[in-house]
C-alpha cells in the first residue's frame, strides 16, 4: 500500500467541500421552490412559517391534508394523501 501524498489529501477536502457546497444550494433551491408551488395553491399563504399557521388555523379544511386508508393486496393498509376536491 502507498501512503496517501498532500495531493491526494487536499484533492480529497475539496471534494468533500464541494460537496456541501452543492447539498447546499440544493436545499435552498428546493426550499424556494416548494415555497412559491405552495404560496400558488393557497391563496393568502405570504411565504413564511407564521403565515401557514395562520391559514391553518383559520381555514384547516382547506389547508391540511386529507388522509384516507387504502388496502392494497398483499401490502396491508397504507395512508395515502389526497388532494380534496373542488
Amino acid at each position: 500500500m502507498v501512503a496517501p501524498s498532500d495531493a491526494d489529501e487536499q484533492q480529497r477536502d475539496r471534494a468533500g467541500t464541494i460537496q456541501r457546497i452543492a447539498g447546499s444550494l440544493g436545499t435552498a433551491l428546493l426550499a424556494v421552490t416548494l415555497q412559491h408551488a405552495i404560496g400558488a395553491r393557497l391563496p393568502g399563504f405570504h411565504r413564511s412559517i407564521t403565515g401557514a399557521a395562520a391559514l391553518a388555523a383559520a381555514h384547516p379544511a382547506r389547508v391540511l391534508p386529507r388522509w384516507r386508508t387504502h388496502s392494497a393486496p398483499h401490502s396491508g393498509s397504507r395512508l395515502v394523501l389526497t388532494r380534496p376536491r373542488s
